[in-house]
């Protein structure tokens, strides 16, 4: 698998080869300051970046951090469906609205700022029933989409992917004689893991 800068004709075998290329070799700036990732703003160092990347991108106001690992390396942010009153089930098409998929893109373009390249897969829980009213909470996970900085715009194809994963995944779950049907989305979970 190779790498290739978007500006040049130059291939990489490892991402973190293609980053240091575009750091030192399509970065306008003196190499002393630092640009936000997410707004374009310079900062002299990585103390004030980080101070305004949490003062000004957060990375949801939906979606809370269930957990988190390895010094926040490894985080899980969900988005807990309100299913108290029954007569408001959500369909998957509801739960993966284009709200839901700017919220997501949100969480990937903070932790990508705070670690340049993410692996990131999108979890939607769906309360299942069966016909006698048995009920369990089933994830359906989508595979696992690499992000840097420098390919932010296909993070947003990459999250309608994921979705459209999961939609198939809840309709073979159907087809394939499970006796399970589709009540209502629980929680959507984005987990985003640091690549070195």
């Amino acid at each position: 698998m190779h790498f290739q800068c978007p500006s040049w004709t130059s291939k990489f075998t490892r991402i973190r080869n293609l980053l240091k290329h575009f750091t030192t070799e399509h970065n306008d700036y003196s190499n002393d300051e630092i640009t936000c990732f997410i707004c374009g703003q310079m900062f002299k160092n990585n103390i004030y970046l980080d101070e305004h990347n949490k003062r000004y991108h957060k990375p949801s106001k939906c979606f809370e951090v269930r957990e988190s690992a390895f010094q926040k390396a490894a985080v899980c942010y969900r988005y807990s469906y309100n299913i108290c009153d029954s007569k408001n089930m959500i369909t998957p098409a509801e739960a993966q609205d284009n709200i839901m998929k700017d919220e997501i893109r949100k969480i990937i373009h903070h932790e990508i700022s705070q670690k340049n390249v993410v692996k990131f897969s999108i979890i939607l829980i769906a309360q299942m029933v069966t016909n006698d009213d048995t009920k369990a909470s089933i994830p359906f996970r989508s595979k696992s989409y690499t992000a840097t900085a420098i390919e932010k715009e296909n993070i947003k194809k990459k999250i309608e992917s994921a979705m459209l994963e999961q939609s198939n995944k809840i309709e073979d779950f159907f087809n394939k004689g499970s006796c399970w049907f589709y009540e209502t989305a629980i929680a959507m979970d984005v987990e985003v893991v640091g690549v070195i």
